[in-house]
C-alpha cells in the first residue's frame, strides 16, 4: 500500500537523471542585453551547472519591492524541471523547523496545498486519508527521499524563527546533503545582525544585489491582466507608465503591480464609449498611477486629494506669497509633469474611494466621466460649471457660458446654495485675473445684495447655528471645490450668507412653534420627542429656542385645558428640555419665555380647587423650578 503512495509522491526517473547532465537542464532565456540582472542569471546558470556540490549558497539581496522574487521566478521558468528539479519555499511567518519541513513538502507535492490535505500536528496522517490509506509518517520522512537538486528560500528576513536556527537548518542542505541553495532576502531587515553575519560567512559564498528590472516586470504584469482590452491599453501606454513610475522615484515593482491591478479593476467597469477615447484613457491612467504611487509612498493621503483642482489653481497665483505653504498635491503636480493632476475626469471623492479605500462605484464613475471635459456636450453643461472650467474650455465656450451666468445672476436664478457659492468664487477669481472690471470689494457687495434679495423673497434655505459646522456645501459642490474659498472675501460672503440663512430659520420659528403647540394637544409624546434630546430622530428642535416664539398666554391656556396625564407629559418634556443647564447655553433666548410660563401657570393655580392647585404646583416644581433656579422654599 505504501509503495503506491510512494509512486504518486516520489520523483520520476527523469528527475534522477538530473545529476548525470546538469547543464542540459538549464535553458538559455534568450536575449538579455537590456536586462539589469543578466549577470545574476548568468551566475545562477553557472552555479546550477556545477557537476559537484559547491558547498555554499547564493544570496540575492535587495529592498522590499525591488523585484527579487520576480527575477528568481523568471529564471526558474527557464529551467527544465524534469532535468533540474527545484523547490521554492517562502519563509514568511515560519515559526519552527517543522513549519519549514511542511513548506518544503508542499513545494515538492503541490497537491498537499489543497484544502482537503492538512499538515497540522506534524504527522501526515491526513495524506493517508487523502489517498484512503493509513500513514504515520512525518514530513522529514518524505524530505529525506527528495531528489530536488535546488532549493530556493525566499523572505529570509520575514522568518519568525531565530536567524541562527533557520540558517542552521538551511546549512544542512548545503554542507551535509550537497544541495544547491538560493537565498532571497533584504539583509538590512534581518534581526540580530552580528549573529547573522557570522553564520552568513560560513553559508553564503556569493551575494548579488538585485536591480529593479522594470521593463521585464511591466511586460509580465501587463500580460497577467485578466481582460484583453485592459492588456491592450496597458501595453499601448507602457511608455506613460514607465515615465510616471520613474518620476515617482520609488523603485518598487510590487507597488507597480498593485497599481496595475487597481487600474484594471477601474478599467473593466467603464462603458465602451469611455474606452474608445484614447486620450481620456491615457489621462486617466497617468492620474491613477501618479496618485496611487504617492499614496503608497506615504507622501499623500485622502485629505490631500480633496479640492485638488482648487489648490492647484490657487497655487499658480499664490506661489510668490512669502507665507504661502503649498498643499502636498502641488508637489505631486510638480513631480509628474506628464500626468494631468487637475483633470476633471473623476471627482476627488471617487479618486479617494478608488485609491485609498479600494471602492468602485460603477454608476458614479461613468456619470463623472460623462460630465468631464473629455465627454461633455456644451449645451448640457451648466453655464457656471463651464466658467469654472475656463482653463479647459475654448474662448468661445467660455464667452457664451459667462454671458449666460451673468444673465442668470442678474435675474437671481441661482438659488441652490452650492451653485451660489461657486458663482461668488468664480466672480472673485475673474475680478482678480482681469476678466471683469468689478473690483473684489464690488464682488463682495454684489454678492451680499444677491443674498439680501433671496432673503427678502423667502428663497434662502434656512440654517440653524448648530448646523454651521455640518454644512455639507462648505468646501465643495457638485464635486468641484469652491474657487477662492480660502480668501478673506469669500469667507466674508459665506459668513453673511450664513447669517441670512440663520435669520431665515428664525423667521420660520413662529410657524414651527404653532405646529408644536398643535402637536402638544394631539400627541404630547411626539411633542416631547421633537423638543428634547432623545435617541429618536425627531429631536430636531432640542437645542433651538423655538418655543420662545409662542405667545405665553396662549400656551398656558392650552396647557391648562389638557387632561392631567397629558399635562404631566408636557411638563416632563420641559424638564428634559431644560436639564443640563440648557437655558444657560443653546436655549438662553428661551429663558424669559419659560420663566413667564411658570409664573402664569402658578398664578392660574391660585383660583383652582385644592386638589387641582396641589397637582399643578407639584408639576411646576418638578418640571421647571430646578431649571429656572427658583425652587420654592419649604
Amino acid at each position: 500500500m505504501i509503495s503506491r503512495i510512494w509512486k504518486k509522491f516520489m520523483p520520476s526517473k527523469a528527475e534522477e537523471r538530473t545529476q548525470a547532465a546538469p547543464s542540459e537542464a538549464i535553458k538559455n532565456s534568450g536575449n538579455e542585453m537590456a536586462d539589469r540582472n543578466v549577470h545574476v542569471k548568468e551566475y545562477l546558470r553557472y552555479y546550477l551547472s556545477l557537476p559537484t556540490p559547491p558547498g555554499f549558497a547564493v544570496l540575492l539581496d535587495g529592498p522590499w519591492g525591488i523585484g527579487k522574487t520576480f527575477v528568481v521566478k523568471k529564471f526558474l521558468d527557464t529551467l527544465d524541471k524534469e532535468m533540474m528539479p527545484y523547490i521554492y519555499v517562502s519563509l514568511y511567518g515560519i515559526q519552527s523547523v517543522d513549519d519549514i519541513d511542511d513548506a518544503i513538502l508542499q513545494g515538492m507535492y503541490p497537491v498537499l496545498a489543497n484544502k482537503g490535505v492538512e499538515l497540522g500536528g506534524r504527522a501526515l496522517k491526513s495524506i493517508g486519508k487523502y489517498f484512503n490509506v493509513e500513514l504515520d509518517l512525518k514530513a522529514k520522512d518524505f524530505l529525506n527521499k527528495s531528489k530536488a537538486e535546488v532549493y530556493v528560500f525566499d523572505d529570509l528576513e520575514r522568518c519568525e524563527m531565530p536567524i541562527n536556527a533557520v540558517m542552521g537548518y538551511i546549512n544542512v542542505f548545503v554542507e551535509h546533503e550537497g544541495r544547491k541553495v538560493i537565498l532571497i532576502a533584504n539583509e538590512n531587515e534581518i534581526d540580530d545582525q552580528p549573529k547573522y553575519r557570522r553564520i552568513r560567512e560560513k553559508l553564503v559564498g556569493r551575494t548579488f544585489e538585485v536591480q529593479s528590472s522594470f521593463e521585464e516586470a511591466l511586460d509580465g504584469f501587463v500580460a497577467s491582466a485578466k481582460g484583453e482590452a485592459a492588456r491592450k491599453l496597458l501595453s499601448s501606454a507602457s511608455s506613460t507608465i514607465s515615465e510616471v513610475y520613474h518620476q515617482s522615484g520609488m523603485n518598487n515593482l510590487r507597488v507597480l503591480q498593485q497599481t496595475i491591478l487597481d487600474f484594471e479593476r477601474l478599467y473593466i467597469v467603464l462603458e465602451e464609449r469611455h474606452r474608445k477615447s484614447e486620450q481620456a484613457m491615457k489621462v486617466l491612467l497617468a492620474l491613477v498611477f501618479a496618485l496611487s504611487f504617492e499614496v503608497k509612498a506615504g507622501r499623500l493621503d485622502g485629505d490631500d486629494m480633496k479640492n485638488r483642482r482648487v489648490h492647484l489653481l490657487s497655487s499658480h497665483i499664490r506661489r510668490k506669497e512669502q507665507d504661502y505653504v503649498a498643499p502636498r498635491i502641488v508637489a505631486v503636480n510638480d513631480r509628474y509633469p506628464l500626468a494631468q493632476i487637475d483633470t476633471d475626469l473623476l471627482s476627488d471623492d471617487t479618486l479617494v474611494d478608488l485609491i485609498v479605500r479600494g471602492i468602485i462605484d460603477r454608476r458614479k464613475l461613468c456619470d463623472e466621466l460623462d460630465g468631464s471635459s473629455f465627454f461633455f456636450t456644451a449645451e448640457k453643461e451648466p453655464a457656471w460649471r463651464t466658467v469654472w472650467n475656463y482653463h479647459e474650455r475654448t474662448e468661445e465656450e467660455f464667452k457664451v457660458a459667462f454671458a449666460e451666468m451673468a444673465r442668470a445672476f442678474a435675474a437671481h436664478e441661482y438659488t441652490i446654495l452650492g451653485e451660489m457659492r461657486h458663482v461668488f468664487g468664480i466672480q472673485l477669481r475673474l475680478s482678480t485675473i482681469g476678466v471683469t472690471t468689478a473690483s473684489r470689494a464690488q464682488v463682495v457687495a454684489d454678492a451680499k445684495s444677491y443674498v439680501d434679495y433671496l432673503y427678502d423673497h423667502q428663497l434662502l434655505e434656512p440654517l440653524e447655528r448648530r448646523q454651521y459646522a455640518f454644512d455639507s456645501d462648505f468646501d465643495s459642490y457638485a464635486d468641484l471645490g469652491y474657487i477662492e474659498a480660502s480668501s478673506a472675501e469669500f469667507k466674508e460672503i459665506s459668513e453673511y450668507l450664513h447669517q441670512k440663512r440663520h435669520a431665515t430659520a428664525v423667521d420660520l420659528r413662529p410657524a414651527i412653534a404653532q405646529d408644536l403647540l398643535k402637536e402638544m394637544v394631539e400627541d404630547p409624546s411626539q411633542f416631547l420627542r421633537r423638543i428634547c434630546l432623545t435617541n429618536h430622530e425627531d429631536n430636531e428642535f432640542y437645542d433651538i429656542p423655538v418655543l420662545a416664539s409662542l405667545d405665553v398666554r396662549k400656551f398656558v391656556d392650552v396647557f391648562l385645558r389638557l387632561h392631567p396625564t397629558k399635562q404631566k407629559t408636557v411638563i416632563l418634556a420641559l424638564k428634559l428640555r431644560y436639564q443640563h443647564l440648557m437655558l444657560d447655553r443653546d436655549l438662553e433666548d428661551e429663558r424669559p419665555w419659560a420663566t413667564e410660563v411658570r409664573g402664569q401657570i402658578l398664578a392660574a393655580s391660585g383660583a383652582m380647587s385644592p386638589i387641582s392647585r396641589d397637582r399643578i404646583q407639584r408639576l411646576v416644581a418638578y418640571g421647571l423650578d430646578e431649571a429656572l433656579d427658583s425652587a420654592k422654599e419649604s
